[in-house]
């Protein structure tokens, strides 16, 4: 653990020296990232899918706030679409307008998740996020994540019947291929399963996380990981979901394993040097448990 924290305190060390250089790059490492993403998982419409207009839209973005990649990437996305399907392009418009104003109306400034977490789809990890969320956001993040994964199951819906799109659709037959399309994505069992696991598991992280328990950051990290093995592999077992069994168990073992570097490196406490304080005054009694972070040896050189 003092390793992590060691490194927690050179991390620190250099952004605070060198923060200006910093945002803006790792700004465009997380925005290249997501159109990357945008352009190698679905790239229908060619002209924005070459590398150069990713570079320039990706600098763009790191002069700009950290939603900027949400919301281009979603333009992206509709872009995409519209190349092969207008008719899902405009219901995929109305959901991306159902989640903002659902999203931004409710709880607004993390915006970038709507974009972080399908690129977490992406690379296997998805889980991780509704952990770290829980340890570092609290419960409220659990709309942006829920909102976050129904963004990555539009975009996967359409990547999987993409061919079947782009066949002319006639007028006779649009209100029934609206109809399918909308049963097809609202009704998907495994993403109504994973909303549900990283919605729960955020509220269960963040409950315990403040327990006056000892090791309570770890107990909310290893809790979580064994609601969403409860949820989402029970869960897609007994619904018989299209999820992999093996490859999401897989996946919430790493995602566990990377919470709980994040607790150490972030959260990390000393729990021997313990004190239990009491007091009173006219009105009340207060009882405090008083838990001192874990220091790194560089730090008591310094005091």
């Amino acid at each position: 653990m003092i390793i992590f924290v060691g490194l927690r305190n050179k991390l620190k060390e250099i952004y605070a020296s060198y923060d200006i250089f910093i945002r803006p790059v790792i700004k465009f490492i997380f925005a290249f990232s997501v159109f990357f993403f945008v352009s190698s998982y679905i790239g229908y419409f060619q002209r924005i899918s070459e590398l150069p207009v990713i570079l320039v839209s990706s600098l763009v973005c790191c002069v700009l706030p950290w939603g900027a990649p949400a919301l281009l990437g979603g333009v992206f996305v509709l872009l995409d679409i519209m190349e092969v399907s207008v008719v899902y392009a405009g219901i995929s418009f109305l959901f991306f307008l159902m989640i903002a104003v659902l999203y931004f109306g409710f709880r607004p400034g993390n915006g970038f998740l709507m974009a972080f977490i399908p690129l977490m789809f992406f690379i296997k990890l998805p889980f991780a996020v509704p952990l770290i969320l829980g340890l570092g956001a609290g419960a409220i993040s659990a709309v942006p994540a829920a909102c976050g994964v129904f963004v990555y199951f539009i975009i996967k819906y359409f990547h999987d019947n993409a061919a079947d799109m782009s066949t002319v659709l006639s007028l006779d037959n649009l209100t029934g291929n609206i109809t399918g399309i909308l049963e097809d994505t609202l009704g998907n069992k495994y993403m109504l399963l994973l909303i549900v696991a990283f919605a729960v598991t955020i509220v269960l992280v963040s409950i315990i996380k403040n327990l006056s328990v000892d090791h309570a950051w770890t107990i909310a990290v290893f809790a979580g990981a064994l609601a969403l093995m409860v949820i989402v592999v029970g869960g897609g077992i007994f619904l018989e979901t299209e999820g992999s069994t093996v490859t999401d168990l897989i996946g919430i073992v790493i995602s566990a394993a990377i919470a709980f570097v994040y607790e150490c490196m972030f959260f990390a406490a000393d729990y021997r040097g313990t004190e239990h304080v009491s007091f009173e005054d006219d009105d009340y009694y207060y009882y405090v448990k008083a838990v001192p972070k874990v220091k790194y040896m560089e730090d008591e050189r310094e005091e």
